[in-house]
């Protein structure tokens, strides 16, 4: 008989280590969601401009303007032409805390 409380006693050791890990196994998968990148479009039609597609994806207007300073470095943002009737989708990754990522 007493060796069967000590079976029992470190069965109920053993489920306690094995619900506790369990546990912050469920933590961690609930931070790894919680902190995703979260993908955004912005659909460009004709007449938009740069800065109405970027402020369409809730970018704030400092965020608008570091986006579009560091594209002047690279492209002309007056010569874009959007394609007439074109909807074309231009994609953005932002952080759960609405910063742009990489």
């Amino acid at each position: 008989m007493g060796a069967s409380f000590v079976r029992r006693s470190a069965a109920e050791r053993q489920l306690a280590e094995e619900t506790r890990i369990c546990g912050e196994h469920a933590t961690a998968v609930q931070l790894a969601i919680a902190n995703r990148d979260v993908a955004s479009e912005g659909i460009v039609s004709s007449g938009d401009t740069w800065s109405d597609v970027l402020q369409e994806m809730d970018l704030d207007p400092q965020t608008v303007f570091n986006v579009s300073e560091a594209a002047r470095k690279v492209f002309n943002l007056r010569r874009i032409a959007w394609s007439k009737g074109s909807c074309d989708p231009v994609p953005c990754r932002r952080t759960p805390f609405g910063e742009l990522s990489h």
